[in-house]
């Protein structure tokens, strides 16, 4: 399935200043009271700010200021203090208090500090930066997010410092949105309000800060599908596939989240292939931190579901690193990995490049794993390889039975879909029917025809009827789910069905009229017929010439039929009734009533 990364979940962090260790001695807290309001001179607000940003830059210190109740006076300090000093000194207190914890954030929203901040965000001064971290650190809560945005309409302000010619206000301004678009409605608005070009533009800074922060955002925004293509439009590829080389693994890191993002776009695919960007993930798969190699593998999964992009993501290079990532210890990146190869897999060509790049083994150890997504797409890609009849036993030698009968009994409905899918298709050869047989695959597959989803038990009629074609007697035990299944609304049920029945009971003349008529019901006519066809093609068609007599062949009559049309030459056909009851009314009227007036089912119809 095609798949959205999620929005990041920021870090806060403090940029502006480090920690120091400060002695009991220098701080003298005895003039403040917890209850009591700020109504001190000047020079005791000056004071007070001072110690207050002192304590702030140590743990302790900060535990210290939450104890004594400082958020709401440091409040007040910002909105009352009377120089730029009492102001910077609240401001830097502040925005380290705002790293502490969810508790603290929302008692700094609640005392009536939004609006302080955002307006002292628009002051050009040494306070700014303060200012707009503290936003950013409050921001990383979802409802304080909402907040900043639809209470007090503080998107332009932010948008606007993206145009700062301070690095570090940059940055904060940047992460600060990289917050507020991990919120859906906050991800249109800040499209609608102009922020994608404004944030285009901040990869191209010098500041890796910028560059980091700016790239989370265009990916935290790159998930709503109103921003995909426009981001595309507005020319974000050709920034991502330059930013893809970067130095800082932080960056290439956000730039593969919005690849992955924007590949889930179908339309933005194809540009993402002509752009290059194949190629600057394909690189990034190489790049030892999980998260980049996650995300790229995630994004060349998306441009993969596109058949027509699968050989592009393959000659992009990108085919061995995957393998390799294969064998990852991170769960994560094998979960990627898992599903792009899946996807890779359905393409007929692109199979044989898998078996040359050893990959097969590897796809094995990924259906050992205990996740169930890896399960299903490891199991999904082996069926895929296993379709066809060059590595059905290749599969099996490689150790891919095991696993697959294991899987059968996943209590995952998609599990169970793949791995019957992919004993189905290993079923169609005949030297690995036995190997399923001794590995105890019936059982799994009965029980899966009688309780799984009809997607599932389609392939395990399937099985079990490719299983009967040699081994009837050991798939006997199926006849009475088998029988039940002949009246499941899903015609493939029912026509895997039929075929396993036909295949276990080739002389029951009686048992086959009955799954002729339990297939033909409900409709579905165009695809009964084609269904006739195969059935009338796989049992009983012989080659026969109606020319003279001397020139008709030598023909080979089936075991298995249930009637004959006898033609005026005398040439008798044996054949099946599902299939002239299926092209004919006139002959299914004739059939039921020479059945309804007789016991035998072997009848011979002569036509004139």
């Amino acid at each position: 399935n095609q798949i959205n990364i999620q929005p990041q979940r920021l870090k806060i962090v403090n940029i502006c200043e480090t920690e120091t260790n400060i002695d009991d001695d220098e701080i003298s807290l005895s003039n403040i009271e917890d209850d009591d309001e700020l109504s001190l001179y000047d020079r005791d607000h000056t004071t007070l700010a001072l110690e207050y940003r002192e304590l702030s830059l140590s743990k302790e210190g900060r535990q210290t200021l939450i104890e004594l109740n400082a958020v709401p006076k440091l409040v007040l300090l910002i909105r009352n203090g009377e120089n730029e000093e009492v102001k910077l000194n609240a401001l830097r207190a502040l925005f380290n208090l705002s790293v502490v914890d969810e508790s603290t954030r929302k008692q700094i929203v609640s005392a009536g500090a939004v609006p302080l901040l955002l307006e002292a965000a628009l002051e050009a001064n040494s306070a700014q930066p303060n200012a707009v971290g503290t936003l950013a650190n409050l921001a990383t809560e979802s409802d304080i997010k909402l907040i900043i945005v639809s209470k007090y309409q503080g998107l332009k302000p932010i948008l606007s410092l993206l145009r700062s010619e301070d690095a570090t206000v940059k940055a904060h301004a940047c992460r600060a949105l990289f917050a507020i678009a991990a919120n859906d409605d906050n991800k249109l608005a800040i499209a609608q309000a102009g922020g994608l070009p404004l944030l285009l533009e901040c990869m191209g800074s010098s500041s890796v800060a910028v560059q980091i922060n700016a790239a989370g955002a265009l990916a935290n925004l790159a998930i709503h599908p109103y921003n995909k293509p426009k981001l595309v439009e507005g020319g974000a590829l050709a920034i991502m596939k330059r930013m893809a080389f970067s130095e800082s693994d932080k960056v290439q890191r956000q730039v593969a989240r919005c690849l992955f993002a924007l590949a889930a776009h179908t339309e933005n695919r194809k540009h993402i292939v002509e752009s290059g960007c194949i190629s600057a993930l394909a690189y990034m798969l190489c790049i030892q931190k999980e998260e980049v190699q996650r995300n790229a593998a995630g994004a060349l999964g998306n441009v993969a579901m596109s058949d027509e992009f699968k050989a592009a993501v393959v000659d992009s290079g990108a085919l061995k690193p995957l393998i390799m990532l294969s064998l990852s210890n991170s769960e994560s990146v094998k979960r990627q990995t898992a599903r792009t190869i899946f996807t890779l897999s359905a393409k007929e060509e692109i199979k044989a490049r898998i078996i040359e790049e050893k990959g097969l083994p590897n796809i094995i150890r990924l259906a050992c794993s205990t996740s169930p997504e890896i399960q299903r797409d490891a199991s999904g890609a082996l069926a895929n390889l296993a379709i066809g009849s060059e590595n059905k036993d290749l599969v099996i030698k490689c150790g891919g039975l095991e696993p697959l009968l294991n899987l059968l009994r996943s209590d995952q409905s998609q599990v169970q879909r793949q791995s019957a899918r992919a004993i189905f298709a290993l079923a169609g050869s005949n030297e690995n029917q036995i190997e399923i047989i001794k590995g105890g695959g019936v059982p799994p597959l009965v029980n899966l025809l009688a309780n799984g989803h009809d997607e599932v038990k389609k392939h395990a009629a399937g099985a079990i009827a490719n299983l009967a074609s040699n081994y009837p007697k050991e798939c006997a035990g199926a006849i009475p789910i088998l029988l039940e299944s002949l009246q499941c609304s899903n015609l493939e049920v029912r026509r895997q069905s039929s075929r396993a029945i036909i295949n276990i009971c080739p002389e029951d003349a009686g048992v086959a009229l009955s799954v002729s008529r339990y297939v033909g019901q409900n409709g579905e006519k165009q695809r009964l017929r084609h269904d006739m066809r195969e059935l009338y093609r796989e049992t009983c068609i012989p080659s026969y010439s109606f020319g003279k007599e001397e020139e008709k062949e030598a023909v080979v009559i089936p075991t298995f039929y249930d009637l004959k049309l006898v033609l005026r030459n005398n040439v008798a056909v044996p054949c099946h009734s599902a299939i002239v009851t299926a092209r004919s009314t006139v002959l299914k009227k004739m059939i039921d009533l020479t059945t309804l007036s007789s016991k035998a089912y072997r009848t011979s119809i002569v036509t004139k």
